[in-house]
């Protein structure tokens, strides 16, 4: 059995634990949720948290702004310890622990057998016990025993249901209370805890300083991955390769080795073990992040927090945010980008790291066509000037930076539990590890900043005679005229057009890297943002790449598979809205296009397929400019290709009326209407049992989704034959029974 914990991180319930129990505990915004949040971001029923034998699962009620576990999306996921979920905006760690082997769990009274304690006093202050004034329990870190639970924090609710049916009482211990005084500022009439158990934790501490000048002149290297990694999981052989790792660690000597053998060293030096003061053992912790950080990219998920959290706890002369700074300096993973960004807000912006600027705009410089035709540098360089010289601009008109004038309008603590996810046996003291302005989320800074890296690079476009310009935003003149004469200052004269080769490899590799920054700022900056290694599940795409037509100029269809997205996600009317742009030079007024789709609202349509631009493209589609609607002329040549694409598939012949005058009339009405693609599908669906690859292939060539593909073959079935043919709740689709002698008929009739 498990006993565990929701501890609430951020929000207006920062710091409030619950403590879970033996059936389905419900989290939302409606008031019959057993954790209830009154928060817009949260749905009514949000999810469910759901007991079982190994732990707890939650399961996302189909909400509106999905639950997250690590910075994952999930619908369903086994809870680990340590995790942390986010709810809307909320984030909750959530802790678990085995409960002792010996406890017992009775029908009407649950208790908890506790271990025998190192330490338990027991302080009662006169008055009437309340549950709404009994203080949280305390307990160290670490702690694998932990009971679920002392001092439950009442419902937030306006009607809580009787604790007595959610307590899980701990049961008498022969230990007499040890009388002391009230405390000053203790709420009166509560009890605190404080209890202290003998943990995995402290028995790897009690091992690691017994083995701490252990050394093994000689070792031959043998495989190690463990989940928790600790000595207990190691075999003899794979002991004696770590006692000989460790020590050539610490003359600086750095073998290759696995990264579970080096989370084990993490360890003992977190838990201080091996280090001859707090600056030995933050130095020893920065020399083994940054020696085997190349090796194992995961190590910056975990090390550079760790090694902030390492220096707080410590009180280590070094700025505990000065990891944070190296890292970024790296283009190491940050979880924690406006740890940065406080550094910056009274200094010039010629100190801070463009691709920091870069990250926090809605513009994904690095998909530029113009950036990858060998214009990197000079953007680069052109785009720092431009902000240093705005950023002067503005201090010399209204005494305030960029940052100073958009500043949101309060700082917000960051706050963690210590070495998360570590073997640690240290307190559990919640960090407070900054008090900084959310600038990542702050939506006017994200739009001047995409609005001065676009101008920046629109003049560059202009000197260097380059075809098409970035659309969609708005610059007041005299910010516009200082980055014209900053630009111009430093741009070279036109060179010669030559080919240039892309390589692909590497602008992938960037677009990688600056997309998950990209999905820190804009989906929650405080969470952990990775899964730990052999929970990484392989990327899926929603449909199969599409190529480059061989001989293709390199600075042309760059974007055809984001574009494509695109594509299969907006409606069938904004698919025809972009027809129409295609068929109108890329360009037409909005009342025109008002009064060719009465049934939408041009505006709302916009908006939509811009949204779902900037996710996959970088930069919107759409822009409104003097009355008129304008297609982005980065990606107007992806748009002819597979416009004219999907035109083709779907206009491709289909087999006259007569041909299916031997079947019944409504099934011969259902067959001539069908669509090429259509057809094609019907018949991977009837004649392959694993047709799925084939599905999304067709569905790529038309623009849509699998799942829309399907289901237009079901309504066509069901307004002519009054029914529908394909089971979708089938893994592939299958033909319906009933219907699939008559579908082979239908088939055979087309061959």
């Amino acid at each position: 059995m498990f006993s565990a914990q929701l501890h609430v991180l951020t929000g207006a319930l920062a710091g409030q634990a619950f403590n879970l129990i033996d059936e389905p505990i419900t989290i939302g915004r409606a008031s019959d949720n057993l954790i209830f949040i009154e928060e817009e971001s949260v749905s009514r029923h949000h999810a469910v948290l759901k007991p079982e034998s190994n732990g707890y699962v939650l399961h996302d009620l189909n909400s509106t702004n999905g639950c997250w576990v690590n910075g994952w999306a999930v619908t369903d996921a086994l809870l680990r310890n340590g995790d942390v979920i986010r709810v809307g905006t909320f984030e909750i760690c959530y802790e678990a622990k085995p409960a002792p082997p010996n406890a017992t769990h009775g029908a009407a009274t649950r208790q908890v057998s506790v271990a025998t304690p190192k330490v338990i006093a027991v302080h009662s202050v006169a008055g009437p016990i309340s549950a709404e004034r009994v203080p949280p329990a305390k307990f160290e870190v670490g702690d694998e025993r932990r009971a679920s639970a002392v001092s439950i924090p009442p419902r937030l609710r306006p009607t809580p249901l009787p604790l007595p049916q959610r307590i899980i009482p701990i049961p008498p211990l022969p230990v007499a209370p040890v009388p002391e005084s009230p405390r000053q500022g203790a709420p009166h009439g509560g009890i605190r805890f404080e209890i202290s158990y003998s943990t995995s934790g402290d028995r790897f501490i009690n091992a690691a300083q017994k083995l701490v000048d252990h050394y093994e002149a000689s070792a031959t290297f043998v495989p190690f991955m463990s989940y928790w990694p600790t000595y207990d999981s190691m075999t003899n052989a794979q002991s004696r390769w770590y006692f000989h790792w460790r020590g050539r660690v610490r003359i600086n000597d750095y073998p290759d080795t696995d990264l579970s053998y080096v989370f084990v060293h993490v360890y003992e030096l977190i838990n201080n073990v091996g280090v001859k003061n707090e600056s030995d053992g933050y130095e020893q912790l920065r020399k083994l992040w940054l020696n085997y950080r190349e090796r194992f990219t995961k190590l910056d998920n975990y090390l550079i927090d760790w090694i902030s959290d390492y220096a707080i706890l410590n009180k280590c002369t070094i700025d505990p945010l000065q990891v944070y700074r190296e890292a970024f300096e790296r283009k190491a993973f940050v979880s924690k980008p406006d740890i940065l960004l406080s550094q910056y807000e009274t200094t010039s912006f010629a100190e801070i790291p463009i691709s920091l600027v870069q990250a926090l705009s809605d513009y994904r410089i690095q998909k530029s066509k113009f950036y990858l035709q060998g214009n990197q540098d000079l953007v680069g360089e052109s785009l720092s000037k431009a902000l240093c010289q705005v950023d002067f601009h503005l201090r010399t008109k209204t005494g305030m930076g960029i940052f100073g004038n958009f500043r949101p309008a309060a700082p917000c603590p960051i706050h963690r539990y210590p070495f998360h996810s570590a073997v640690y046996a240290g307190t559990g003291t919640l960090l407070t590890v900054a008090k900084v302005y959310p600038y990542s989320t702050h939506a006017p800074l994200r739009e001047f900043l995409t609005t001065i890296i676009k101008h920046t690079e629109n003049v560059l476009r202009e000197h260097r005679r380059y075809r098409g310009k970035l659309r969609g935003y708005e610059l007041n003149a005299e910010i516009a005229a200082v980055i014209r004469k900053s630009v111009l200052e430093i741009a070279v004269p036109p060179a010669p057009r030559q080919r240039i080769e892309v390589d692909m490899e590497r602008i992938e590799e960037l677009t990688r890297a600056s997309d998950q920054v990209r999905k820190i700022l804009l989906e929650g900056a405080d969470t952990e943002a990775v899964r730990r290694w052999d929970e990484m599940p392989a990327p899926v795409s929603d449909n199969p790449p599409i190529e480059r037509p061989e001989g293709t100029p390199a600075h042309l269809l760059t974007d055809l598979n984001e574009i494509n997205r695109l594509l299969v996600r907006i409606t069938e009317e904004e698919r025809r809205l972009l027809e129409i742009m295609r068929e109108n030079q890329w360009q037409c007024e909005s009342i025109r296009l008002a009064g060719m789709f009465p049934g939408i609202l041009i505006e709302h349509a916009v908006d939509h397929i811009n949204e779902i631009a900037l996710k996959f493209a970088g930069d919107i589609l759409l822009a409104s400019e003097g009355g008129k609607i304008l297609v982005t002329d980065d990606y107007r040549d992806e748009l002819e290709f597979l416009l004219k694409r999907i035109a083709a598939s779907t206009a491709q012949p289909i087999p006259p009326a007569k041909a299916f005058t031997g079947l019944p009339p409504e099934w011969g009405q259902f067959m001539s209407r069908l669509k090429e693609n259509q057809l094609r599908t019907l018949r991977a669906i009837a004649t392959n049992g694993q047709s799925r690859d084939e599905i999304r292939k067709l569905a790529t060539e038309v623009g849509i989704m699998p799942e829309t593909l399907i289901d237009s073959i079901n309504e066509l079935a069901h307004e002519t034959i009054g029914d529908i043919i394909i089971d979708t709740n089938s893994v592939p689709p299958v033909i319906e029974e009933d219907d699939f002698e008559m579908v082979q008929k239908a088939l055979a009739l087309t061959t």
